[in-house]
């Protein structure tokens, strides 16, 4: 793991380079994926968040790391894909998440702390953890349909883990 420097990992950024990596290697394509394209519809959707949320005063940190997650599930429709295809890379690769709204878990775990990480720096959330349910365990407070949680409090060494294997499971 890379925990020295997790500080500094926009995990937005890391996976869609592991994904236009992969996609240069494997398809030998001569034109590289549009990483920047990607980062802008998660600052989109950041922004129409943050302006949401922006009017929401009344919300306390918990309240409002609720709502960005609501907003990504409910709101822009993200959702996990059946069964047989939790392994695609079509359900893998951020690029495809993206542009299909479907995802894994831990993709889907990557965007919401992508977003969250943004709006955190906008001022208005104070603190997060993104957490994985392991598969087959409930997990108190775990989204069933996604297998992804946002909780308030953050400890640094499980963002640590999370920023440097681009996974944390509890």
């Amino acid at each position: 793991c890379m925990e020295a420097d997790a500080e500094n990992i926009d995990v937005v950024d890391a996976v869609l380079q592991l994904a236009a990596e992969d996609d240069a290697v494997r398809t030998r394509a001569t034109v590289p994926l549009p990483v920047q394209s990607y980062v802008n519809r998660v600052e989109k959707l950041v922004n129409e968040c943050s302006k949401q949320l922006e009017s929401k005063e009344d919300l306390n940190n918990e309240e409002r790391v609720a709502f960005v997650y609501d907003f990504i599930i409910n709101g822009y429709k993200y959702k996990l894909p059946i069964e047989q295809e939790l392994i695609s890379p079509y359900r893998t690769y951020f690029h495809n998440v993206l542009a299909q709204r479907q995802g894994n878990p831990a993709s889907l775990a990557c965007l919401l702390y992508g977003v969250l990480e943004r709006i955190e720096k906008k001022g208005l959330i104070s603190s997060f953890e993104v957490v994985l349910a392991q598969r087959g365990g409930a997990r108190r407070g775990v989204d069933a349909h996604t297998g992804v949680v946002a909780v308030e409090q953050r400890d640094q060494r499980r963002r640590a883990l999370l920023l440097g294997c681009l996974l944390y499971t509890s």
